[in-house]
């Protein structure tokens, strides 16, 4: 009975130790550096610049399909199929600003259904997906074969409003166990308070 309670307490405070983690990354600004305010609500006269050109998205094979878009000087590439844009290498991108804002241009060129396939995607959403997309990749050890995978963000219907756990169970079949992760999990926080 007292090593399944400790057990459960260790699950716990990795659980609040994860939290803490995705609230971090949430603000971004303690994780990245970068000074990052609030937005207005709406009605408040100001909206998120939004705009394709703040990022320079373009189209590179003139039919909608394949783009580049250029954050901190450097390209980025984001493909659309129907429904579904991925972004290359989004786990280099940790502002959670510069994440709406790139959704935002994504969804104003293709918009992208939501999990009911009635509405559609927000950047704010899709923002949500990006930073579980790169707590998981932080997470994982190199030689994981989920590395690869969840350094690129790929938003589709599906993944919408998923945590790291939903997507990890999705992917895998297995209930995601925080024990077998804990290793992991600590590494990354270790990265994060450093």
């Amino acid at each position: 009975m007292m090593k399944e309670l400790r057990k459960k307490s260790v699950l716990l405070a990795i659980l609040a130790a994860l939290a803490v983690a995705l609230c971090l990354l949430a603000g971004c600004a303690q994780v990245t550096g970068e000074s990052e305010t609030e937005e207005p609500a709406e009605g408040e006269g100001q909206t998120m610049s939004a705009d394709a050109e703040d990022i320079n998205l373009r189209d590179t094979d003139g039919g909608g399909w394949s783009y580049l878009f250029t954050y901190k000087g450097e390209d980025f590439t984001a493909i659309y199929t129907y429904d579904n844009w991925c972004v290359y290498d989004s786990y280099k991108i940790t502002s959670g600003r510069a994440m709406k804002k790139i959704c935002q241009a994504l969804i104003d060129e293709h918009p992208v259904h939501g999990s009911d396939y009635e509405s559609f995607r927000t950047a704010k959403d899709m923002a949500y997906e990006w930073k579980q997309h790169n707590i998981a990749h932080a997470v994982l050890p190199d030689d994981n074969p989920w590395k690869t995978t969840t350094g690129n963000v790929d938003f589709d219907p599906e993944d919408q409003g998923k945590s790291v756990q939903e997507l990890y169970e999705d992917r895998t079949g297995e209930e995601f166990n925080f024990s077998d992760h804990s290793d992991d999990i600590k590494r990354y926080l270790e990265r994060i308070f450093e």
